[in-house]
């Protein structure tokens, strides 16, 4: 088993970045005494993620935990990264119960946002053609 952590897995086709990402500053749920340390050190820990790339002609696919954009689809910094950096797919889980009327799972300023979250698929896995 590979883990993502401050690092990058590439298969022949694809190499998959990520990091878990952090409640967004514009969240009512975000603090600044304790949640600005965490957000910061997750954008550096993807920063680290593709720095570690060492093909990047090939597709990037960015993995998140907390989704990289706002309900109102525009992006946050680590979607910010994403867009600067070129990479066209993002997948992201974590959103369950009331959050999942908040999905974004479209294409937004030309990134494709997958919401992977098993609540929200229902338990049935879902195939993304590429």
């Amino acid at each position: 088993m590979f883990f993502l952590q401050n690092n990058s897995f590439e298969t022949e086709r694809y190499v998959f970045i990520g990091t878990r990402g952090w409640v967004s500053p514009k969240s009512s749920e975000f603090s600044e005494d304790t949640d600005r340390k965490i957000y910061n050190r997750e954008l550096m820990r993807l920063k680290l993620s593709y720095d570690s790339v060492k093909n990047k002609e090939k597709e990037i696919i960015c993995l998140f935990h907390y989704p990289p954009v706002e309900k109102d689809r525009t992006l946050n910094d680590f979607g910010l990264f994403v867009k600067e950096h070129n990479i066209k797919i993002v997948l992201y889980g974590h959103l369950h119960a009331y959050s999942l009327n908040n999905v974004v799972d479209e294409v937004v300023d030309g990134i494709e946002f997958h919401c992977i979250s098993a609540d929200y698929l229902k338990f049935i896995p879902r195939l993304i053609r590429r």
